[in-house]
């Protein structure tokens, strides 16, 4: 079989052989995130939920956006599926629209 460059044989010799290749290695990263414990994963992706608060001009002073953030960081981590995507990407989104959703309810009261 002529294949047309290099990049083509050995995405053919891939879904072949069962060589695992650069999209595999990433699901093994991704898969070795997860087997982290929470606690470490958390001391990790804490400065996202500071990141996220200071970006939407949220002052914390009694940590009830911090603690949402957090439980939204567990949500995250426990729904996380690693063939959709990066995680990181994932926490971004979900921490920042919790904090967004509170934030809206806190204007509502």
């Amino acid at each position: 079989m002529e294949y047309r460059d290099e990049q083509d044989r050995r995405r053919v010799v891939e879904a072949n052989s069962g060589v695992p290749g650069e999209k595999k290695s990433q699901e093994s990263a991704k898969e070795k995130d997860m087997e982290q414990t929470f606690e470490a994963f958390f001391k990790q992706n804490e400065n996202r939920m500071h990141y996220h608060m200071q970006k939407l001009g949220i002052y914390d002073t009694d940590w009830k956006y911090y603690m949402e953030g957090l439980s939204a960081m567990w949500i995250a981590y426990k729904k996380y599926e690693p063939n959709r995507g990066l995680l990181a990407t994932y926490f971004n989104y979900v921490i920042r629209e919790r904090l967004i959703e509170l934030r809206g309810e806190k204007l509502e009261d």
